[in-house]
């Protein structure tokens, strides 16, 4: 399945912090349908340190997001 939207880079201030970009409503039926098989549970992509200090990006920049999820 490939994804393409864009979104608003945003923090979550919890126990253990991550970045994230809002997958649009419309779009998350696919990812809903799939995520027993790909992930622990928990239903969030992070954006990553590693790939926000390459892109340079910043809370609120909105960014393209290409999402691969292969089942």
């Amino acid at each position: 399945m490939d994804l393409e939207f864009s979104g608003e880079v945003w923090f979550w201030k919890g126990p253990s912090p991550w970045h994230f970009v809002t997958v649009p409503d419309e779009k998350c039926g696919p990812i809903e349908a799939a995520a027993p098989a790909v992930s622990y549970g928990w239903g969030m992509i992070p954006l990553k340190d590693r790939v926000r200090a390459a892109e340079g990006l910043e809370i609120g920049d909105t960014v393209d997001v290409r999402l691969t999820v292969d089942v």
